[in-house]
């Protein structure tokens, strides 16, 4: 990304710029619902406050390549910081790129020795990174800086590989995934393609190959291993960009592990295919195979949900009798679930009540499906957290992934993620904390 700040123009700068030249031609105004900067107070004495926010981006940035180049590396940093904040993405990158590989001071002695002025930190780079990209997200996809773009992902891809932590780092990890998400769902719109450059084309397939990487590798660490080949798949299928040496490399890192996980997927079919014996069912895949493979303990456990509910709790009944089962683990469980209108708020979409009831109920039966001394009857609720990422409609179906992310003696947390089927487009995130009571019972 290099350190010659002075003349690169931020694309926050060409919408300001372009906005400025609007409003001097209509003597109306311009009303605009988009928020581009964020401009705090830095009315302190260093910086002349009646400077419009166009101007105060370009001298911080110059200011900022000063004092890089004068190795005073702490003002450095703090002028990034406050340029990002403007709503500078080219300044939040590069204090992305700074927190990932930190920044050293080489000494005058000729042995060359390092002094670490600024040590890396995978958080604030990954915070960064996210910030950089929702500033882009925010600006037209006509004045996308790609290499710029590709820049901040290949850093994402970084990170995700070598740094984060998928367990110890969830919410960071999946407010990550969720940007990488809607940049792949612009970049694979029909009219932004046909509006690129052969040149910017090519660059998007670089992009391409980066998110449908970190997407693949997320669902093989969850364990989703069908999911993980299918987009491993798709990243495979993009093909070499000859532009980006990194997004060739993760080609053919693709090419292996789609090799790899389907030769695990040969060794764990049965040799004999299950016919189920009562209606002569034949699966036709190694997901089908392993739904019929279910352990008689797991199965009994399961049947306490779907056959025991008391008849006074009319939550469970009404959503059990609508939940269709994929498959189940032991630390692991998916449904579907259609939409039905008397679920719906005034507005049409999914109510957030509901949600929360979804959420309860199907994560309360992984808890009691894993395999664990504790939590036999289920626990009850001390705490739940939930996102609600967009909407669903009457007669959608979702997808409902709950899985143990923690488990002890007196407290159990798990996590569960609603999406649309034929999308994959996230609707709702749920935490949910449950208190052992079998000692009660």
């Amino acid at each position: 990304m290099g350190h010659d700040l002075s003349k690169y123009v931020d694309p926050i700068i060409v919408v300001i710029n372009a906005l400025v030249e609007k409003e001097s031609t209509n003597s109306k105004g311009l009303s605009s619902n988009r928020t581009t900067t964020i401009a705090p107070n830095y009315n302190s004495g260093e910086l002349d406050s009646s400077l419009d926010v166009t101007t105060l981006i370009s001298t911080l940035l110059e200011d900022a390549e000063r004092k890089f180049k004068s190795k005073d590396y702490t003002s450095y940093v703090s002028l990034l910081q406050q340029t990002s904040n403007l709503g500078s993405a080219f300044a939040a990158a590069k204090l992305g790129s700074i927190y990932l590989h930190g920044l050293q001071n080489s000494s005058a002695s000729k042995t060359s020795s390092f002094k670490d002025i600024i040590s890396s930190d995978c958080e604030l780079s990954a915070q960064n990174y996210f910030l950089a990209l929702k500033l882009i997200n925010l600006i037209n996809y006509t004045l996308w800086d790609m290499n710029l773009i590709l820049e901040v992902i290949i850093g994402i891809t970084e990170l995700y590989r070598y740094q984060l932590d998928r367990e110890s780092d969830f919410e960071l990890w999946d407010d990550g995934i969720t940007i990488l998400k809607q940049f792949d769902s612009t970049l694979n719109e029909s009219q932004f393609i046909r509006f690129q450059t052969h040149e910017n084309n090519q660059l998007r397939k670089a992009l391409r190959v980066h998110i449908l990487f970190n997407l693949a590798n997320t669902k093989e660490l969850d364990r989703d291993f069908v999911d993980a080949l299918r987009i491993y798949q798709d990243c495979e299928n993009i093909g070499l960009t000859s532009i980006s040496f990194s997004a060739d490399k993760l080609i053919k890192k693709s090419h292996t592990k789609v090799r790899l996980l389907q030769k695990n997927f040969e060794k764990g079919i049965p040799n004999v295919l299950p016919i189920c014996v009562q209606c002569d069912f034949e699966p036709k895949d190694t997901k089908e195979i392993w739904k019929l493979l279910v352990c008689a303990k797991c199965q009994q456990k399961f049947n306490y949900y779907t056959k025991n509910l008391p008849p006074h709790d009319y939550f469970q009944k009404y959503i059990w009798e609508r939940l269709s089962l994929i498959s189940f683990e032991h630390d692991k469980c998916v449904f579907e679930y259609v939409v039905d209108p008397k679920d719906c708020n005034s507005f049409g979409g999914i109510h957030g009540g509901f949600i929360a009831s979804l959420i309860d109920i199907v994560s309360s039966a992984v808890i009691v499906v894993f395999q664990d001394k504790y939590f036999k009857s289920g626990g009850v609720s001390t705490d739940m957290a939930i996102s609600y990422v967009s909407a669903a409609r009457a007669e959608d179906t979702l997808l409902i992934e709950s899985m143990v992310f923690k488990i002890g003696k007196s407290l159990t947390n798990t996590h569960t993620i609603l999406k649309q089927k034929n999308s994959g487009k996230v609707i709702a995130m749920g935490q949910h904390t449950k208190f052992n009571v079998d000692s009660k019972i």
